[in-house]
């Protein structure tokens, strides 16, 4: 402990306290990278929102960068409550991704996007907002067979594993793609 407050600097004395169950390490304002994710998270959504693809873009890459491995990959979780932050955490950081692509999409990126969609649709195959970013980032491209062929694989997946069709969302995507509706053309909002 001795050397940990040491570590820690002149203010090891008053970082690392010693309680009645152990000890605890005061954190301040700011020195969590879960908070400024979270930070950083919040300001691409609203800049998404504003039509600001790229400012948005920055800002969820950044906070997917402050990420290294799983959360607690090597802490004991005790209890519940920790077992759900660890998979609330694991949530934000497939949302933050998820908004990241769609900024990528609103900037024109399409062609670039669909090797990193397709890795993700393996890891994550019943994710609609993903295939669905695929099926749009490949008709984008061009590659209208490939968009078709990423609705049936997930079409066939969610049948297979939860008895359900997809929803109604992608079924849209999917209809619109079949038709060659004008309004998934490209909108170039790139702010």
């Amino acid at each position: 402990v001795w050397r940990l407050r040491t570590l820690l600097s002149d203010a090891g004395e008053r970082r690392l306290l010693t309680e009645s169950a152990g000890y605890v390490l005061r954190v301040e304002p700011g020195e969590l990278d879960v908070v400024e994710f979270d930070r950083l998270v919040h300001e691409g959504r609203a800049a998404l929102a504003q039509g600001e693809a790229a400012h948005a873009a920055g800002s969820l890459r950044a906070a997917l960068g402050l990420w290294r491995g799983e959360p607690f990959a090597d802490v004991t979780l005790y209890d519940d409550d920790q077992a759900a932050e660890v998979q609330r955490l694991v949530e934000a950081r497939v949302a933050a991704w998820e908004e990241r692509i769609e900024a990528d999409l609103a900037l024109g990126r399409h062609e670039a996007l669909i090797g990193e969609l397709r890795q993700f649709t393996l890891q994550h195959p019943l994710r609609e907002r993903v295939a669905g970013q695929l099926m749009l980032a490949c008709y984008r491209s061009g590659r209208k067979a490939d968009a078709l062929a990423a609705f049936g694989q997930i079409r066939t997946k969610l049948v297979e594993e939860l008895g359900m069709d997809p929803g109604s969302e992608l079924q849209d995507l999917h209809g619109k793609i079949l038709r060659a509706d004008p309004s998934l053309r490209a909108t170039g909002r790139g702010g």
